[in-house]
């Protein structure tokens, strides 16, 4: 009797912490807001940048990525589009493909032959590093309950 009681009482833990939704739906009371926008850098779209919203106090951040005529649309939990009403500032982030890397194969063959696998170069930002900091980035939207939601980026040098 007693482990069944620790049972249930782990399981209802467990459940209290999930949020109150599905996999991927916004917890119970925490309401999205349709948002998106356009990214562009030097006037031309931005294809596959990572965009996201940081809030300016607490709450939860969103995040996206772009098209290739650089349009995203928010989301804020794993399959929930949109975000919660509030002021963000705002990031944008591209790096080029790792140049060179080794395929999962490689490594492993590496390892098995008692070898170590090179470092990874560090990624190459496509964008000016100013826009993946939030403090230099300069960028800002505020997503309302009742507002269009749509923000255009303009990324310039």
């Amino acid at each position: 009797m007693r482990y069944a009681t620790a049972f249930i009482s782990i399981a209802l833990f467990l459940a209290g912490c999930s949020g109150g939704g599905a996999d991927g739906d916004a917890p119970v009371g925490v309401e999205l807001h349709e948002a998106g926008g356009k990214v562009l850098f030097k006037g031309q779209p931005v294809e596959g940048a990572t965009v996201t919203f940081q809030p300016k106090t607490t709450g939860r951040g969103a995040y996206a990525r772009t098209d290739s005529n650089g349009v995203f649309t928010l989301n804020t939990f794993a399959e929930s589009e949109g975000a919660v009403a509030g002021d963000y500032v705002v990031t944008v982030t591209k790096h080029a493909p790792p140049a060179n890397q080794l395929s999962n194969e490689e490594a492993r063959k590496l390892l098995e032959a008692g070898k170590q696998p090179p470092v990874p170069p560090p990624p190459v930002s496509l964008l000016p590093a100013k826009y993946a900091d939030a403090t230099q980035s300069g960028l800002t939207a505020s997503v309302t309950a009742d507002g269009e939601n749509q923000f255009e980026f303009a990324l310039t040098e």
